[in-house]
């Protein structure tokens, strides 16, 4: 994927647009916070249709869409595959029974 300048303005706010910048930053962290609640701590009936939606996108090496787990964690400079083995890690643990 080429990267646009109006795509790097994403990742590397102007001045100007500093307030856009932290709303996306949030918006990121709210995304990235849903997925991990839909894993560990389901809140809905149907909880195991989410959880596996949230592992798949976890999963996923996708760098074209802007909410791609792996653009978010970029944004928010989280290393991608050490997160991932954070997440693999207490998944692993819970299936063992453990706290």
């Amino acid at each position: 994927m080429s990267n646009t300048h109006a795509d790097a303005n994403l990742y590397n706010p102007e001045p100007d647009i500093g307030g856009l910048a932290i709303s996306l930053r949030s918006l990121y962290a709210a995304i990235l916070t849903r997925a991990i609640k839909d894993i560990f701590k389901p809140t809905y009936s149907d909880h195991d249709i989410f959880k596996s939606q949230a592992i798949h996108w976890i999963k996923a090496n996708d760098s074209e869409s802007i909410t791609s787990f792996v653009n978010i964690c970029n944004h928010l400079d989280i290393d991608v595959d050490e997160f991932r083995h954070v997440i693999n890690d207490e998944l692993s643990r819970i299936e063992r029974g453990l706290s």
